[in-house]
């Protein structure tokens, strides 16, 4: 299991991936806002969009295309998520 990192190492990973990321593609304005969150808020604010996709994929109310793209999203943040976790165990293997 993942050994608990403090938040100055997680911070630290987090600006060398963002940093990664941004030269792909997100908007300047984006990218400058994300600079400025601390590890809390991309928690909660990547809680918040995990939340949403998962309601928004089986939400009989919503659209097909709505739902679709929801769970597909949603899929992409959890293989996105499972990648780091396996990176990090190889990591602490090593």
């Amino acid at each position: 299991m993942a050994k608990q990192k403090d938040e100055s190492e997680m911070s630290e990973e987090l600006l060398r991936d963002i940093r990664e990321l941004s030269q792909a593609s997100a908007s300047a304005s984006i990218q400058e806002k994300l600079f400025q969150l601390g590890t809390k808020d991309w928690f909660d604010i990547l809680m918040w969009i995990a939340n949403d996709l998962y309601v928004w994929k089986s939400d009989t109310k919503a659209r097909d295309e709505i739902k679709l793209h929801s769970a597909m999203l949603y899929e992409c943040l959890d293989h996105q998520i499972n990648k780091a976790i396996m990176r990090i165990n190889r990591e602490e293997e090593a």
